[in-house]
């Protein structure tokens, strides 16, 4: 079998710092979509759309770029030092964070909405009670983790992180490897890896029909799905090479099921779906392949935008690389803070989304880079500590290590 290089790739570096910032301009843009919990009176279609587009590839493809990063930090470490550093880095700040941050945006949530008018106080106190009846009531379901909100992510790369760990062990066995390379074989021909979409969309085509809810059993499956594809395409080098190749079919494939999507109206669908008798169906079968089949194309997309800009050949900083994950823990609170006030100013709608997107970005990244620079936040954050002495962003390269 023909492994990927041991050098750390760098492009890696690169999309999950896009992909995280995304998702802060994704909560920055949802007041402006409507069913969020902070709303602008008015809303826009066209930025309803762009959110739906993101929604097919965007977490997506920090699975898919965890779990590829699973398979180079199982060359240096034995499985119980990834799972302490997992824990380190994922378990710590979502504790934390469904501690400290969770309130705070249930509140200012309430506030909006008129739901409560009491003190943060007399709300807090509440909170614990408030959260053990939500538990009870949600059951036993991966949705268990929203009880962090954003925090979810966390809670769920850590789970898929334990549950894969016996796939991890077969697929370094002589047979899983057998098994890889042959899959490798495959894939010499055009357009192949598009069928990775396969198993990544057969969780959600069964487990769908169980409940439409995001961040239920059948998102979980789709998740987990696309973490393992990720493990299993760098774990040999041909399958790299073949998704390389394969853009200009993602593109044609992408475009067409999203436009696809759309015509059907795919979100529509879904929210009926709660109230009408469910069937495996005709309908059933092309809604839920579309679905899938538009986020694995776009996610080869992104891939090879990585694999294939000069820039994300180099280094990203390290101040840049250390500040992705507590990006992602500190985002929410602030941007929804942001969009309380923002969306009461008498603006048009452009000019609020453009100055909440603004604001909502420029102001995590600073308080982020703020709270690295002190030394008892960073593990809270799943930040990695330095080693004494070093202050400076200096450059980074190593080996490969399995960052969110």
């Amino acid at each position: 079998m023909v492994t990927m290089p041991a050098e750390r790739i760098h492009y890696f570096d690169w999309l999950r710092a896009a992909a995280v910032l995304g998702v802060v301009l994704y909560h920055a843009l949802l007041p402006f979509t409507g069913g969020w919990w902070i709303n602008n009176a008015e809303q826009s279609e066209l930025l309803d759309a762009v959110i739906f587009f993101f929604e097919t590839f965007g977490l997506g493809l920090l699975f898919l770029l965890a779990g590829a990063s699973v398979r180079f930090a199982l060359r240096t470490r034995s499985m119980r030092a990834f799972l302490i550093e997992r824990a380190a880095r994922l378990l710590i700040p979502f504790v934390v964070g469904t501690l400290l941050l969770t309130p705070p945006i249930m509140y200012v949530a309430a506030v909006h909405d008129g739901s409560t008018s009491e003190s943060f106080v007399a709300f807090l106190a509440g909170w614990p009670a408030g959260m053990i009846r939500w538990a009870v009531d949600i059951g036993f379901s991966p949705k268990l983790f929203e009880v962090g909100f954003h925090l979810w992510f966390l809670g769920w790369l850590f789970a898929v992180s334990v549950l894969g760990l016996p796939i991890f062990a077969f697929l370094s066995s002589g047979r899983g490897q057998a098994l890889v390379a042959a899959l490798a074989r495959l894939a010499r021909w055009p357009g192949a890896t598009l069928l990775f979409a396969l198993p990544i969309t057969l969780p959600p085509f069964v487990l769908f029909a169980g409940s439409t809810e995001e961040r239920d059993w059948w998102t979980f499956g789709w998740y987990g799905a696309t973490f393992l594809v990720g493990y299993v395409l760098y774990a040999d080098d041909r399958l790299v090479a073949a998704v390389r190749r394969d853009l200009r079919p993602a593109l044609i494939i992408g475009t067409v099921t999203l436009i696809g999507m759309l015509a059907f109206d795919f979100e529509g669908w879904a929210e009926a779906r709660d109230t009408v008798a469910f069937s495996y169906d005709a309908t059933y079968l092309l809604m839920v392949s579309l679905y899938g089949m538009t986020g694995w194309a776009w996610t080869i997309v992104l891939l090879n935008l990585g694999i294939r800009a000069r820039f994300m050949q180099r280094p990203l900083s390290r101040l840049a690389n250390e500040a992705v994950l507590p990006i992602y823990v500190l985002h929410l609170p602030i941007v929804l803070a942001i969009s309380f006030f923002v969306v009461q100013w008498p603006l048009g709608l452009a000019t609020k989304a453009l100055v909440n997107v603004g604001l909502g970005v420029g102001v995590t990244v600073l308080v982020a880079t703020a709270a690295l620079r002190l030394p008892f936040l960073r593990p809270l954050l799943g930040a990695r500590q330095r080693p004494q002495g070093a202050t400076a962003p200096a450059l980074v390269a190593g080996p490969l290590r399995p960052d969110v």
